[in-house]
């Protein structure tokens, strides 16, 4: 989509804010949009503005289009590196609890401390903390990053009023 000059629209002299905004103050005359498609569906665009009142040509309107292609392979290549490094993160996370599990099959803490550990490495979280429930109290199963000074209050049993309401939490 091409706006030759700004100005010169039905917005603009309607006194839509954001076009005379535009115009007045950052002196933006015209405008090209070339959308970004994938598989026929836009996931972005690319917009180029002037400060003088010139309409981009054919050629560049054809060199924003290639610009727009090239960056549509770039943000699918980020996506499929992101996704398999999340995948091997993954897959890295699930093999420490395995190894833990394996060795230390009869040592429920050596476990519950590995899959924290894992899971804080996995979300970049600087704690992690897990509760056992016993009865209606919790205990602290394991944790990795939590200070001893906080134990007492993150143990302070629940009320009513600050209890999960989530089914089957408590």
């Amino acid at each position: 989509m091409q706006i030759p000059d700004y100005a010169d629209t039905d917005l603009y002299r309607a006194g839509d804010p954001t076009l005379v905004n535009m115009v007045d103050v950052e002196g933006i005359r015209s405008r090209i949009t070339v959308p970004l498609l994938q598989n026929g569906r836009a996931i972005g665009a690319i917009a180029l503005s002037r400060r003088e009142v010139r309409p981009f040509t054919k050629a560049d309107i054809s060199l924003i289009e290639r610009f727009a292609k090239h960056a549509v392979i770039a943000i699918e290549n980020t996506r499929q590196f992101t996704e398999t490094q999340e995948a091997l993160d993954l897959q890295t996370a699930t093999t420490d609890v395995l190894k833990a599990i394996s060795q230390d099959a009869f040592d429920l803490l050596s476990v519950l401390q590995a899959l924290i550990e894992a899971s804080a490495r996995r979300c970049n979280a600087s704690i992690c903390i897990l509760f056992n429930r016993d009865g209606d109290e919790l205990r602290l199963g394991a944790n990795t990053g939590c200070p001893r000074e906080w134990w007492p209050i993150i143990l302070r049993p629940p009320t009513r009023r600050t209890a999960p309401t989530l089914p089957g939490v408590w």
